[in-house]
């Protein structure tokens, strides 16, 4: 839901939670609500300090669209070469997903820091999980926890990584978790606007009522000037205040049954079976992974030194286009089908892959990218698809996947 008070200004409100976008700001939003607590405040992104609240708004609106409410913001900032900056924010469920342009034009000088999508956490927070940069999983790095230290008196650096950590979940000491996480385009995110390598800043600050993330792109010695041109990035917040585990209903078990070696699902073998079911609350099982086959082209490459040899994993990247082509295609027709009350969805794991035909690029060296837009798109198109119809769940406790507040809030 979408209101706009006497001053314009718009509130993105839903079940427990709300976000305020100001009428004079072309990025934010300015504060996220929880449970009538502000939790999330002065989101932004700056150019040598100078941020985006800052600009000279030329357009604001929202609207609703597919299951989402969507806020579009556009402005520039009235200094040096104006760099434009144009954002959409879409919301849905307990997810903000986060499209920013910002295009630098003639005469825009970056003075040591260019930041994108840096915030405030307000609370006290006693833990955070890291998914590491993408480049930093090649070389064997694990998702970790870490615990944050009682406030002494002294602001002090809890995290510093000079890549994009994929994902950082917060976790504060009142059960609510914060989960801010890179786009699929960590290639853009690491190119530091044409700079040198390893030359991005994101580090989180503990202080006395907050913590501070700070996500710079670039963060270098000296004036650069980078090419005048648009540079896009993506981005997303999501929250979790629910200390439940993502449970299923009491129910029958019927697998989705596959036909020659998982090239396709038989549907006339599951009508067949669907039909003679007697029992109450069935719930299909579809193992997206392992049940189906995929070719070589829908596999991730999991480093740029496998691209450079032509080797692939085991593992789905959902950035090639045939998964949610193909998957879409199965949907619409069990969603014709009668006699079941739910559905189970194993194997969605994001996961980083080098292969530049994934996001449409040629790179000899491979692209760095992380697929967990495509699976926000299929389960936001799914849940929109099968909205009273049947439940979707994703399986409970698969070893192989993070317990991440933007998967497991769109099945709560």
């Amino acid at each position: 839901m979408i209101e706009k008070d006497e001053d314009k200004n718009i509130y993105v409100i839903e079940n427990n939670w709300q976000a305020f976008h100001p009428v004079e700001s072309c990025g934010g939003p300015c504060e996220i609500k929880i449970d009538n607590k502000s939790i999330i405040t002065d989101i932004r992104s700056s150019i040598s300090g100078i941020e985006d609240t800052q600009c000279i708004t030329r357009k604001v609106k929202e609207y609703h669209k597919a299951g989402q409410s969507v806020v579009e913001s556009e402005g520039y900032l009235p200094f040096g070469g104006e760099s434009e900056f144009k954002q959409t924010s879409r919301y849905h469920k307990n997810l903000l997903r986060v499209t920013q342009d910002i295009n630098f034009r003639h005469g825009t000088t970056v003075n040591r820091h260019f930041s994108v999508g840096s915030l405030n956490l307000k609370g006290k927070y006693e833990a955070f999980t890291v998914i590491p940069p993408a480049q930093h999983q090649t070389e064997g790095s694990e998702p970790y926890t870490r615990e944050i230290p009682d406030w002494k008196g002294k602001e002090i650096m809890i995290g510093h990584w000079h890549r994009p950590p994929l994902a950082i979940i917060f976790h504060r000491k009142d059960g609510i978790d914060i989960e801010v996480g890179t786009g699929f385009d960590i290639w853009r995110w690491e190119e530091n606007l044409g700079y040198h390598p390893e030359s991005g800043s994101y580090k989180i600050k503990l202080k006395e009522k907050s913590l501070e993330f700070t996500r710079e792109p670039l963060a270098c010695c000296e004036d650069f000037t980078p090419e005048q041109r648009n540079y896009r990035f993506t981005w997303h917040i999501a929250w979790n205040n629910d200390k439940k585990k993502l449970t299923v209903p009491q129910h029958k078990k019927l697998y989705i049954p596959f036909k020659n070696a998982g090239q396709e699902v038989d549907f006339e073998r599951l009508k067949k079976s669907l039909a003679e079911s007697s029992e109450e609350n069935t719930y299909l099982y579809f193992n997206i992974h392992r049940g189906l086959s995929w070719p070589d082209n829908a596999l991730a490459v999991p480093s740029s030194q496998a691209f450079c040899c032509g080797l692939v994993s085991d593992e789905l990247c959902w950035q090639s286009p045939v998964i949610i082509r193909r998957l879409k295609k199965i949907m619409r027709r069990v969603s014709e089908m009668d006699g079941f009350n739910g559905l189970i969805l194993e194997g969605i794991h994001p996961g980083i892959c080098y292969h530049p035909s994934h996001i449409e690029r040629k790179n000899v060296m491979g692209l760095a990218h992380w697929d967990i837009n495509p699976i926000f798109d299929f389960l936001s198109w799914i849940d929109n698809h099968a909205k009273d119809k049947f439940k979707i769940f994703l399986k409970p406790d698969e070893e192989e996947r993070l317990a991440l507040p933007s998967l497991e809030g769109f099945f709560k």
